[in-house]
């Protein structure tokens, strides 16, 4: 593997010496980058090779715009490379936790050309937890607009919503006041009640035994034992499969 990261190295000094414009040689900082990342173990390495791609990726491609040439295959191949680095921008960055802020923007850029893209909203939503819980609800929330049935985003803004209840709760017992205290517990069950819709998404799209689980807690806490009673019998079927 070290020999073929020096083979990509060799050819990117090659190229850049050569004058010509070939976007394909974009993936030579992704084989590159994937080495470091896959064989050495290096993520800052691997991004800021990945990153150094994009940067001369995209100089390539004013020279190309500047010379008046309009060949789409061209065009094709420079969109295809310069995706595919970004892509692997974002799922390096996701890996390292000290870059939580660089990572932010990164995604929120990716996301203003792609807002659509519902792994890339669900990625950025899942970095948002570690800084902005409100944020957090937007986001899911916007993946859930784009795939209505998604497990996953139903799953985590029910969890979302969740936790905000256990927070409360947790106020609701050190209360000394009785009035606030149930003032406060009113406010959990409501973000319990908020929350189950979207497990119940989230388990009709996937039964697994994490969001039964989530069911069944939720459904003890709200006293509905006909549903608790439904989900307690859905855990015993996953739990013998």
């Amino acid at each position: 593997m070290l020999d073929a990261l020096k083979a990509f190295v060799n050819a990117q000094k090659y190229y850049d010496q050569s004058g010509n414009i070939d976007f394909l040689m974009g993936y030579t900082y992704y084989r590159s980058a994937l080495g470091y990342k896959s064989y050495l173990k290096d993520l800052e390495s691997a991004l800021q090779e990945i990153q150094r791609g994009q940067k001369n990726l995209d100089a390539d491609y004013q020279r190309f715009s500047r010379s008046g040439q309009t060949d789409s295959e061209l065009i094709s191949q420079y969109d295809h490379a310069r995706s595919a680095l970004k892509n692997f921008e974002l799922d390096i960055y996701m890996n390292l936790p000290h870059k939580v802020s660089e990572a932010i923007s990164a995604f929120v850029e990716h996301l203003k050309t792609d807002p659509n893209n519902y792994n890339m909203v669900v990625a950025y939503a899942s970095l948002l937890e570690k800084t902005d819980t409100k944020r957090v609800e937007e986001a899911s929330k916007r993946a859930i607009v784009i795939d209505s049935y998604s497990e996953v985003a139903n799953f985590n803004l029910g969890a979302l919503y969740n936790n905000y209840a256990a927070q409360i709760s947790k106020k609701t017992i050190e209360e000394s006041d009785p009035i606030k205290a149930n003032e406060l517990q009113g406010d959990a069950w409501e973000y319990l009640h908020t929350a189950l819709p979207y497990f119940k998404k989230a388990f009709d799209a996937k039964a697994s035994m994490h969001t039964v689980q989530a069911l069944i807690q939720i459904c003890s806490s709200l006293k509905m034992d006909d549903k608790h009673a439904y989900y307690k019998e859905k855990e015993t079927k996953l739990s013998h499969n």
